[in-house]
Order: C-alpha cells, then sequence, then structure tokens
C-alpha cells in the first residue's frame, strides 16, 4: 500500500470513488499483480469480474453494471465513469475494462447455443450483476432510507440505502445501486471468526459459554481484547492491524477472554452505527446471521451494545431474495424499497448495559488512528 500511496494521493482517490486505498479493493489487489507477476499483469488483454465474465460467455458482451463497479475502488462517483488518475497509477486502459452500464438496464437473452441448452430461460431478461452487500439489504427489509442491515457472518458489514449523495464521516464506503439509489455503510473484518477462532483455540463448550454470556456484565472482566485478527476495515482500514488482549490475570478464565474478544467486536459494530448514524438517521436495524440466529446472548449483547432495538431476518435466502426484488424493480412490477421482509419480534437493549459499552467505545475511539494515518 505505501508504494501504491505514492503514485495516487490516497485522500483523492477516497474522495473520489468514495472505497479506501486499502487490500480488500482492487487498486491494491492489482498493484499487487503487477509488482508480484509483471509478465502476466502485462500480458492481460481484458480485467473482468466473475460476473462480467459469466456476463460475456451467457450474453456475448462483458458489460459491467454500476453496482458491481461502484465496489472496485476504480470507479469515479461523481464523473460516474472509470476514475483516471488510478487507472494511470496501475498502467491500465479504460479500453481494457467493460463498458459501465445503468444497473437497471437490461443486458439482453442468452446467445443461441445456451438457449438451445436451457430453453425454459430463452427468453429470460438478464441484468448486470449486483453485490452481495446491496441485494442482502432489499432481501431483509432494508431497501429504504434509515433501515440499516446489519450482517453477522464471518465478518460484519452496516449498511443502509440512500437515495442521493451523502457526507458522510472518514471509514465507511458508498457504492451506487441503481439511478436513484447509493448504499452507504463501513465492513468489519473481524466478527464470527473472532468467537470461532476463541472457541477452537481455548476448547471451549458453546452451552458453557451461552449462558456465560448471557449472566455476564459488558467490561466486568477488565480485559480489553483489541478483535483485528484478520486486519481491519471500518473505520481505520489499517491492513496490517494486528488482534491484542490486556489486563490478564492468572484468574482469568478461558470464557472471561471469550467474552471480552465478543465485546471488542460489539465495540467496532458500535463505532460503525455511530458513523452511519451521523450521515444518516437510523430508526431500524435488521440482523442477519447464522450466529446471531442460534445465540440470544449475542442477540442481547448486540443490541445492548448498539443501544437501539434490533430485529433478526428470518429469511433463509435474503442476498438471492434481494436480487429478484432489484430485477423486479428494474422491470417495474414492483417498489424495492417498498417490499418488507419476515423479522423477528423487536428486542430492547438495557440502558445500563448500553452506557458501559458506550463509555467502552468512546474510550477505544480516543486512541484509534485515524484513515490518512494509517495510508499515509
Amino acid at each position: 500500500l505505501p508504494a501504491l500511496a505514492r503514485r495516487v494521493d490516497p485522500r483523492d482517490l477516497y474522495d473520489h470513488t468514495a472505497c479506501p486505498l486499502h487490500p480488500s479493493y482492487l487498486p491494491a489487489k492489482l498493484y499487487w499483480l503487477r509488482q508480484t507477476n509483471a509478465d502476466l499483469f502485462r500480458r492481460a488483454v481484458r480485467w473482468v469480474s466473475p460476473g462480467e465474465n459469466v456476463h460475456v460467455h451467457l450474453l456475448g458482451d462483458a458489460a459491467c453494471g454500476e453496482a458491481m463497479a461502484s465496489a472496485t475502488g476504480l470507479y469515479d462517483q461523481r464523473a460516474r465513469a472509470w476514475h483516471g488518475p488510478i487507472l494511470e497509477a496501475l498502467n491500465i486502459s479504460a479500453s481494457t475494462l467493460s463498458s459501465l452500464v445503468p444497473t437497471s438496464r437490461p443486458s439482453g437473452t442468452l446467445r443461441r447455443e445456451h438457449a438451445d441448452r436451457w430453453p425454459q430461460l430463452a427468453r429470460a431478461v438478464w441484468f448486470p450483476a449486483v453485490g452481495d452487500g446491496a441485494c442482502s439489504n432489499f432481501g431483509s427489509g432494508a431497501g429504504s432510507q434509515g433501515v440499516a442491515a446489519l450482517n453477522y457472518g464471518t465478518s460484519g458489514a452496516i449498511r443502509t440505502v440512500v437515495t442521493a449523495p451523502v457526507h458522510f464521516p472518514d471509514g465507511l464506503w458508498l457504492y451506487r445501486i441503481d439511478e436513484a439509489r447509493l448504499l452507504l455503510g463501513g465492513a468489519v473484518s473481524n466478527a464470527g471468526n473472532v468467537y470461532a477462532w476463541l472457541m477452537r483455540t481455548l476448547g471451549l463448550d458453546p452451552e458453557a459459554v451461552e449462558r456465560h454470556m448471557l449472566d455476564a456484565e459488558p467490561g466486568a472482566t477488565g480485559l480489553e481484547f483489541v478483535p483485528h485478527l484478520s486486519g481491519e476495515r471500518s473505520p481505520g482500514w489499517n491492513a496490517n492491524a494486528t488482534g491484542s488482549l490486556t489486563g490478564m490475570r492468572l484468574d482469568t478464565s478461558r470464557e472471561e477472554i471469550l467474552q471480552a474478544g465478543v465485546e471488542g467486536v460489539l465495540i467496532e459494530l458500535l463505532t460503525v452505527h455511530n458513523m452511519l448514524s451521523e450521515a444518516v438517521a437510523l430508526h431500524e436495524i435488521h440482523v442477519s446471521g447464522g450466529a446471531v440466529a442460534k445465540s440470544a446472548a449475542l442477540r442481547a449483547g448486540l443490541t445492548d451494545a448498539l443501544g437501539r432495538p434490533i430485529q433478526v431476518c428470518t429469511e433463509s435466502e435474503a442476498t438471492l431474495r434481494g436480487a429478484a426484488i432489484l430485477a423486479l424493480d428494474a422491470l417495474g412490477t414492483l417498489d424495492a424499497s417498498a417490499v418488507g421482509a419476515e423479522l423477528s419480534l423487536p428486542s430492547r437493549p438495557d440502558p445500563g448495559r448500553h452506557a458501559i459499552y458506550r463509555k467502552l467505545e468512546q474510550e477505544r475511539t480516543a486512541r484509534r488512528p485515524g484513515y490518512v494515518d494509517v495510508v499515509a
């Protein structure tokens, strides 16, 4: 990253693409490929995503929808075009990238050989690929501004749909969905993976952990667990960040270490939630993820950390459902922003526990370097 940051202004790149300079986005990946396999990089004729590759094989051309392009770090949100300065820094010509098309524009029908193979799909209308984050929002009933979707899986994210570009704090990202909507949010690299690592490493019993977490008061262990085991995305975007555990004593138990790890993740999500709330007034949060559905302790912890009611989305395939909803919206069959989802009853936060989480988050944030400090 430092080498690429010397070739392109990270602040200017963030201002134009709304994507931080980070290995999770294409500029860093492409620069790495150029540096480690220059011959392969030089011989590349066309750069496409998996969705574009499927698109060209099935339909005959490699169109890239703005929804996918805007999540690459190569797309200029202002110009709604590929961003010239980052392409120049990478030594990539715009002619080697796919044509940009509106997400809601139909892409045609199957090529003859595929139509013959799948006659049921011969007359189907196809659209450019859309990212799983946007699809998850619409599939979980969070397709309107102010309703946030929180995913708690291996990693985590909080996102809300907005209908116009908004000013947002450093550390978030903004992707385009279609001509009328954008997706504002933040993501953390460490969520369920931290829990799984701790359970495996400490050899804990899931039922014993669940009982401990339900009874435990946040912060009572005196431990601080910084959960950056997979580096950091929001809010600091420090790819080289590492995890740490401080405050241990001889009487510290395995369950207390796991509690500190889960609380560390919840504090990260609270930070992203607070940043998102600065930009958009949130009034609902729909949560999805297998761990949340299974664990009453995790649901309670999320509710207390965020300090607001949450509802768990019980749709079995929210992302696939969201893709279908967006396609039907593009066809004019329905209004994607008005489609709901199957949700649990709201869980209510404990004010006292939320106050503890808020204090812990404020202390952690005061010690955290900013985005520019990390990439400079």
